[in-house]
């Protein structure tokens, strides 16, 4: 009776040529899958699968287990727009291992595959179909995103995910020599040597990157980031200084995330339009302030634009001492929360409308009236970057952008209980059907849109009810990751 069973097993598995097919064989017999298939007539199939190193993980096999067999393993090095192809880069299944399964052993064999992921790429063995010969397992056993070759570093991108800090669960730091296949938000993997390297090697483009950055250094535990951050915002103010036509609010932001001394040196050499900016940092000194208040009052129809500048509110005396006839358009304009700040000087109003009427007649009747009172024109203030002012020529983070590092653990927690899970779904399963054939059609067959056919003819296994009992129980093995289905 097993043996007609078997064979009718092995006629269904013959038949079945799809990656998710193939998965769930994978999730039956483990390794021994492509063997399975191969023995039941698809070995037209079976070695040239590309299942990935998240497909492997689900299936709960080694992804190096796998490549051991001369298995084909698919590595995605980097992200798409939700961040899921992370989901299987060999350093966060690294720390998925660590963190989660407290499987150090599999944790160092996912770091080794990375080094030679990386030196397969550098040796020009990615992407083709002329393979060199192998010096590592990974050289004829796999495939990459064509991508990964050429661009894998997506430096600059928004990452959801920030990978925790390796140290403390035993992992070393990477010293790469290239670290073109570093995703940034595996940056808590980057030894410091490294970590120069790339910020020296990839410029930070502006601003934005930079605190991008700093937020993702400070989520991923980065020793020494301030001092590192200091140096890339000096280099990306250097450019934009030097451009003819200025990024006020580019630079503006740029001088706040630099240490406060380094920023007004600078601002205290800046002659012309540049000396506008002595008015943008929350501790600009007065000479510096009245130098921006008076750069300001000759920007003209930009005075709306640039007003939502301040780093503080100027006080009356810096004022008073410009010229009526602008101090119109600058009180015009003002934000208001910094105008009512002005306001709660002692005798600042009075004092402001004796400066004013010496413009009575001159100045725009509209702009006059209404320099002192609130009204729909102001500018509105841009916000202060996410840093306190700095201590002791660092930077110190207000709060980090909440909820990267819980993604990352509810991503990874996840594919844990997965791997976790398949393992002992399969050794369950091997207990109640020793048969591998049966036991992988078993699995196939009992999926979400069950083989009738089959599954009448397992039925009459004495074991079936329990093996019935234990798909449903694991039913959630055969369902795609919450941040797969988010896709």
């Amino acid at each position: 009776m097993v043996d007609m069973i078997e064979n009718a097993c092995r006629v269904y598995l013959g038949g079945q040529t799809t990656t998710s097919a193939i998965s769930k064989v994978f999730l039956a017999v483990g390794v021994e899958a492509p063997s399975v298939l191969v023995e039941c007539s698809a070995e037209h199939v079976a070695p040239y699968t590309r299942l990935t190193w998240t497909d492997y993980i689900k299936a709960g096999v080694h992804p190096v287990d796998a490549v051991n067999r001369n298995l084909v393993v698919g590595v995605d090095l980097t992200s798409n727009a939700k961040n899921t192809h992370m989901l299987g880069h060999p350093l966060n299944v690294a720390m998925m291992f660590a963190k989660f399964l407290e499987d150090a052993g599999s944790a160092a064999r996912c770091v080794e595959a990375f080094h030679q992921i990386v030196s397969a790429i550098d040796n020009g063995s990615a992407w083709g179909r002329n393979w060199p010969e192998a010096s590592t397992v990974w050289h004829e056993t796999k495939h990459y995103r064509r991508e990964d070759r050429y661009s894998a570093d997506r430096f600059h991108e928004d990452v959801n995910w920030v990978c925790p800090d390796p140290d403390p669960y035993g992992l070393s730091k990477l010293a790469l020599p290239n670290t073109t296949y570093m995703n940034f938000s595996l940056i808590a993997w980057y030894s410091t040597g490294a970590l120069k390297e790339l910020l020296n090697t990839h410029m930070l483009s502006g601003y934005a990157d930079i605190v991008r950055a700093w937020n993702t250094m400070q989520l991923a535990g980065v020793q020494g980031a301030p001092e590192l951050l200091d140096k890339a915002a000096e280099r990306a103010l250097s450019r934009f200084w030097e451009e003819k036509r200025l990024r006020y609010k580019e630079i503006a932001y740029l001088l706040r995330v630099l240490p406060h001394a380094q920023a007004a040196s600078r601002i205290q050499s800046a002659h012309g339009t540049k000396a506008l900016f002595g008015l943008t940092l929350k501790g600009a000194d007065s000479a510096s302030m009245s130098k921006g208040l008076s750069a300001l009052a000759q920007q003209g129809e930009y005075i709306n634009y640039l007003s939502s500048l301040y780093g503080r509110a100027p006080t009356v005396q810096e004022l008073c001492s410009l010229r009526a006839k602008k101090l119109v358009e600058i009180l015009y304009y003002m934000p208001q929360p910094l105008l009512a700040e002005v306001l709660e000087e002692d005798q600042a109003g009075e004092r402001l409308r004796a400066r004013l009427l010496r413009e009575v007649g001159t100045a725009d009747p509209t702009l006059f009236r209404a320099a002192l009172i609130e009204h729909d024109k102001r500018a509105t203030l841009d916000p202060y970057p996410t840093f306190n002012e700095p201590t002791g020529g660092s930077l110190a983070l207000v709060s980090p952008t909440a909820g990267h590092n819980k993604e990352w653990d509810a991503a990874f927690g996840e594919l844990a209980i997965r791997y976790r899970g398949a393992m002992a779904f399969r050794s369950k399963l091997e207990e109640l059907l020793p048969n591998k054939y049966i036991r992988a059609a078993a699995t196939v067959a009992g999926a979400d849109n069950p083989n009738r056919f089959l599954i009448n003819i397992l039925e009459t296994l004495p074991e079936w009810p329990e093996v019935a009992a234990l798909l449903k129980g694991f039913a959630f093995l055969q369902q795609p990751l919450s941040a797969e289905a988010k896709e």
